[in-house]
């Protein structure tokens, strides 16, 4: 039941952001779906997900309790601190910075915790750099093709 009570609060929320942007600004010569195309999309995705897994522990035969500690073991509690501190550290650090590091250190340790290392010194190298790729791809992406201001930060 705790499961239930989590995700209909969660459900709440992405519902609570989805109507927030009904206010973001699109410009009249704008054929994209404007800056509030994407999240909406996300948060679309994200609730139907989230009433799937409703529906699959009702209707599941056995129940098992919800264990809140469970949400901050280790790997767990690191990835949220590590995710507080990218959005801290978004606005003045700037999109790219912020994101390359985020990227490099979350799946770098998260690798740590799964395998027992890092890795070696070229596979570390390699999966760095498709991360600061896929960190720029996106950065193009967004202030390219959708328009959407990211923090410039030290870009600036």
């Amino acid at each position: 039941m705790g499961e239930i009570i989590f995700l209909t609060v969660f459900f709440v929320a992405a519902v609570s952001l989805y109507t927030l942007t009904g206010d973001f600004r699109i410009s009249k010569m704008d054929t994209s779906g404007g800056a509030a195309m994407f999240p909406r999309l996300v948060i679309i995705l994200l609730c139907i997900c989230l009433i799937l897994r409703i529906g699959q522990i009702i209707w599941k035969k056995e129940k098992k309790g919800f264990v809140w500690k469970e949400l901050f073991m280790e790997t767990r509690r690191f990835f949220v601190v590590s995710l507080l501190v990218y959005v801290a550290l978004l606005k003045p650090l700037g999109y790219i910075p912020a994101t390359c590091l985020f990227l490099i250190v979350t799946v770098g340790r998260l690798r740590y915790y799964q395998k027992g290392g890092y890795g070696r010194a070229g596979e570390v190298l390699v999966r760095d750099l498709l991360l600061i790729a896929f960190c720029l791809a996106m950065y193009a992406a967004f202030s390219g093709i959708l328009s959407v201001n990211l923090p410039k930060g030290l870009l600036a």
